[in-house]
């Protein structure tokens, strides 16, 4: 489903922690129905464990140096057990509880997150959201490997997200910032 919102509040440089929220707020309902470890893989998939079970994408439409409003897609696999574009490690609501969900219901309870994670923002209250983040954030803290877009595998370790929204992973005794696209998991 898609959520049009109007965060006219949050300042372009502010943007990611429109993503903050709406991540807590898919990652909550999730962790509501399936009941396991529930993280959000930077910058906007939902994974239960390893598998991916969500993805976000927000668009926003700017205004001088203001958001001026947000289309927010949010893509739930709720009661898929085939996946036909056969994406890496999926997973769906009723492949973890081995049940069929309400459609219906589960919008309901999306939309309430939603509102909640929302109005933590629109309340300023940005670093209780960052640090909720951070907590819920795949393989934070872990050594893992990376790999970089022209194919260099290093070991690293998440360490935190840049206020634009860029993965930070220290390695070797220095932190390095990661767009989109500039870095994988391996």
């Amino acid at each position: 489903l898609s959520v049009l919102l109007y965060p006219t509040f949050l300042p372009i440089q502010q943007q990611f922690q429109l993503n903050q929220a709406v991540s807590l707020a898919v990652r909550d309902l999730v962790a509501r129905y399936v009941e396991k470890l529930v993280k959000i893989k930077w910058s906007n998939d939902i994974y239960v464990n390893d598998n991916k079970i969500c993805g976000i994408l927000i668009q926003n439409t700017l205004k001088g140096v203001q958001i001026q409003s947000s289309v927010v897609g949010i893509g739930i696999n709720i009661n898929q057990t085939d996946f036909v574009t056969h994406p890496p490690n999926p997973t769906s609501f009723k492949l973890e509880k081995n049940r069929d969900f309400d459609l219906l219901t589960i919008k309901e309870r999306l939309c309430e997150c939603l509102e909640k994670r929302y109005f933590q923002l629109k309340n300023g209250r940005n670093q209780e959201l960052y640090l909720d983040y951070l907590s819920h954030l795949y393989r934070y803290q872990e050594n893992a490997q990376f790999q970089r877009a022209d194919g260099r595998i290093f070991e690293g370790k998440i360490t935190g997200v840049s206020d634009f929204g860029k993965l930070q992973i220290t390695h070797k005794l220095a932190t390095e910032e990661f767009g989109i696209k500039e870095v994988k998991f391996i």
